[in-house]
């Protein structure tokens, strides 16, 4: 039998649902409302900044000035407050989802955000964030939107080791499953300490998170920073919408594996497994015009360009 996904656990795994309750533990965060009308902007067609920006628009055509008329002034210097608040630098993402997929367009292929328009540029290339926008509810049997709100998420900059980050598995309030979180990539600093890790992730789930979320199955995204100091990242959906990594869902909806095999992580230099966000590593629209899908798209791709080049300083 399938497993089904209720609505209102999707919406429990929103950031702003859950991070009251753990915001001891996790990274310092604003969270930001979106209206109507810049949630439809995220949404248009092409990639430009909005009116006012200093960069300013990526086109002269008359269809894409129109739509970049649009101004959200307020919205910006809520922003650029909110980003001096947490040190200049912040880490943006939606209620779910953040744009890691939409690197590409970002100087330095980083999601470090200084402004507003690093952010909105990230924001809109990023198929992540349109999937929040359009389909968060795709897998439950209640697909409608209802009163959605949308929101978005700045959270204070904090450089983080990826060897260092894992996924936790819940089901019934109980872990039964840690997942290195970077599967592309053989750690030694990981298969030398792996007993002491599997236990301080299940200190910190007894001490911090046990019975605390809305629902018993969820999984945690965390993040060891030194030795008995663990952040909490993220709270996703226990269900295939998320990666299970070195695990198989099928295995973890039975129950998990057995108590000896909780841990997973790559364990030698030639089990690493291809890195799953390679496919996002040059934008789609180039790709397809390389091959000859779709040459027209190719003008999008020279847009991003040109604004990448405008924030850079170089022509």
């Amino acid at each position: 039998m399938e497993h089904c996904i209720s609505r209102q656990h999707i919406l429990n795994c929103s950031f702003s649902s859950w991070y009251n309750c753990f915001r001891q533990i996790s990274i310092q965060s604003k969270i930001i409302p979106l209206d109507d009308d810049f949630v439809e902007h995220l949404l248009e067609d092409g990639i430009y900044l909005p009116d006012g920006s200093e960069s300013g628009n990526s086109s002269d055509d008359s269809e894409n000035t129109d739509k970049a008329k649009k101004a959200f002034p307020e919205l910006q210097s809520i922003v650029g407050s909110k980003i001096q608040d947490l040190g200049g630098s912040v880490f943006p993402k939606l209620n779910w989802s953040s744009p890691k997929d939409a690197v590409w367009i970002a100087a330095g292929n980083t999601l470090r955000c200084n402004n507003f328009n690093e952010i909105f540029l990230l924001l809109k290339s990023s198929d992540f964030v349109t999937h929040d926008l359009s389909m968060p509810f795709e897998i439950c049997e209640d697909q409608s939107k209802g009163s959605l709100k949308y929101e978005l998420i700045l959270r204070k900059w904090v450089e983080v080791i990826p060897s260092m980050e894992f996924r936790v598995f819940v089901k019934d309030n109980e872990i039964i499953g840690i997942s290195q979180r970077d599967t592309s990539t053989y750690y030694d600093t990981i298969v030398t300490h792996a007993e002491e890790i599997e236990r301080e992730i299940e200190d910190f789930f007894d001490k911090h998170i046990y019975s605390k979320f809305f629902d018993p199955d969820f999984v945690l995204d965390i993040y060891r920073r030194r030795e008995n100091d663990i952040l909490l990242i993220d709270i996703n959906p226990f269900g295939r919408v998320t990666d299970s990594l070195f695990f198989d869902w099928s295995e973890l909806l039975a129950g998990g594996p057995h108590q000896e095999d909780i841990f997973r992580y790559v364990d030698s230099p030639g089990h690493v497994q291809p890195n799953p966000y390679m496919s996002y590593g040059y934008p789609k629209d180039c790709m397809e015009f390389a091959s000859g899908v779709d040459t027209a798209k190719i003008v999008e791709a020279l847009k991003v360009e040109n604004l990448k080049q405008e924030r850079n300083g170089t022509t």
